[in-house]
């Protein structure tokens, strides 16, 4: 009976899933609902039943954005952007040189028309109009329903409605670029078209010049000011908090600022300016997570050609908010040790070129050194996928192989690999010494034995991943069962339910029970 089981399922697989040959010379990825297909040379847009929901009218079009407005954008043959909504009606006929889609707290779109910039809503008409210079390389952000704009080379404000909320008319305005958000302080600081500096009240316009040199944002409550070429700090009312007798200044952060003085070194003070620690350092970073690192210089020497001094041996380690070392001052620099990212549980000290693993108190957590010791993070793959990597481990590498470390410090693998990955959705891949990749779990079990070729950074993606095994890509799960058979020149991993390949001068959909649905023959 078993036998005759799987006999039936075969035959009412085969004649459900039957591949049907489409009328397209190609088709994309599924993306958000939508796969792009060509057809004649023309472009449109088919769904996940196949069905062409948006004709083939296009000269070019992208995947439709996943933010709130839901717009694709179509060119035409002069490369000029346009957008169509997801019923297929064309919002703007094409006319700008570029557009930008990015997450946002609004759901505007940034476009160029060749001379100037401006933000579009999903109605396709130019909330802000364009004709804004651009600011910086990349779009400005909104925060709090706002944005620094530009015009005619000076900076103002504006509200995602289009609303002038402070009128272009200084050399540049602070506060912007905290990723956190503008300050929590109506004041912002800015600078005049006579380079002088003051702060302008973002709600109701006021200008307040207090005879400072420089001001700065507001960063923890506190803005740098500077008079008479020293500095010191205004509180959120703009009143001088901290007289200006400092050589120079860090801003203030979890409520510590750094500051230097004639010898050009570096002590601590707290939010009423009391010195919490002498004039020690050659210089202290700002504070995260209660923890400071700071430097003591190296010798200085000059270079071969006798030019310019450069500095060698410098040393580092950490202080806590009172100025207490919480490291003896001896280690060497290691940006990748100095890790910010308050949800991983660990951070690097390194010496003589070898480092440890240590936890956020400072106690050594690893039982080996390491040439080089790297953190996970998030990244984005593409605009559409977030690779979320996990935090609790990272990567040590020593004698030329990685070797993953659990946040016990404890080495997974007794084998290192050579080439060794960061785990997502509770797997990492690994390679063996005969180049050969697999994976393993957690525990450091393999659970995916190393039988396929490397050709690029594999991660499991809703259960899934595409390896390649003699020449061809395949997609197994994570019990190493082939999901599509390894038969293919080039896959891609599913969207939407459907996985999309490349062989013998065919595209074809494939679902998830690894059948082929619909086959597009190439068109060069």
């Amino acid at each position: 009976m078993k036998y005759y089981f799987i006999f039936f399922v075969h035959l009412l697989g085969f004649s459900v899933f039957a591949q049907k040959e489409s009328e397209y010379s190609k088709f994309w990825s599924f993306s958000n609902g939508f796969s792009r297909v060509q057809k004649n040379g023309l472009m449109g847009f088919i769904d996940t039943n196949f069905n062409e929901v948006i004709p083939c009218q296009f000269y070019w079009v992208n995947n439709f954005h996943k933010s709130g407005h839901g717009l694709a954008t179509i060119t035409d043959s002069t490369n000029s952007f346009g957008f169509i909504n997801r019923k297929g009606e064309i919002v703007l006929e094409p006319k700008y040189e570029m557009v930008y889609f990015f997450e946002d707290s609004v759901d505007l779109v940034y476009v160029f028309d060749g001379q100037y910039y401006g933000w579009m809503n999903q109605f396709g008409v130019e909330v802000i109009p364009c004709e804004l210079d651009q600011t910086v390389s990349t779009p400005e952000h909104f925060h709090n329903g706002k944005v620094r704009v530009k015009k005619n080379g000076l900076y103002g404000q504006m509200d995602q409605f289009g609303n002038t909320t402070i009128n272009c008319k200084y050399n540049w305005i602070c506060g912007f670029d905290n990723e956190s958000g503008l300050p929590n302080t109506d004041w912002l600081a800015v600078k005049g078209t006579n380079n002088d500096y003051f702060y302008l009240n973002q709600e109701t316009g006021e200008e307040r010049k207090l005879e400072y040199e420089f001001v700065g944002e507001f960063k923890d409550g506190f803005s740098m000011v500077k008079k008479d070429g020293l500095y010191g700090f205004v509180d959120a009312s703009l009143k001088l908090v901290i007289p200006c007798i400092y050589n120079s200044v860090q801003d203030f952060s979890n409520g510590r600022a750094s500051v230097e003085n004639e010898e050009k070194k570096w002590g601590l003070i707290d939010a009423r300016g009391n010195l919490l620690l002498d004039y020690t350092y050659d210089y202290i970073y700002p504070f995260f997570d209660g923890k400071a690192r700071v430097r003591i210089h190296g010798e200085e020497l000059m270079d071969t050609d006798k030019r310019y001094p450069t500095r060698v041996g410098d040393k580092f380690g950490y202080i806590d908010r009172q100025g207490n070392p919480l490291t003896p001052i001896k280690y060497d620099d290691d940006n990748y040790g100095y890790n910010q990212d308050s949800s991983h549980p660990h951070l690097v000290l390194s010496k003589n070129g070898k480092s440890i693993l240590v936890n956020k108190e400072f106690k050594r957590v690893s039982r080996k050194k390491y040439d080089n010791i790297i953190f996970s993070n998030r990244y984005y793959l593409n605009a559409d996928v977030l690779i979320d990597r996990d935090s609790n481990y990272c990567l040590g590498f020593r004698n030329d192989l990685f070797y993953p470390i659990n946040r016990d410090g404890n080495e997974m693998t007794r084998q290192g690999s050579k080439r060794m990955f960061f785990f997502v959705e509770g797997v990492s891949m690994y390679q063996d010494k005969n180049e050969l990749c697999g994976f393993i779990d957690y525990k450091g079990n393999i659970i995916i034995p190393a039988e396929y070729t490397y050709f690029s950074y594999r991660y499991f993606k809703n259960g899934t991943v595409v390896m390649e095994k003699d020449g061809k890509k395949g997609i197994i799960d994570k019990k190493g069962e082939i999901i599509v058979p390894f038969e293919y020149e080039s896959l891609q991993n599913f969207n939407d339910g459907y996985a999309l390949g490349k062989r013998d001068g065919y595209f074809y959909f494939i679902n998830q029970l690894g059948a082929e649905v619909l086959s597009s023959k190439m068109n060069n």
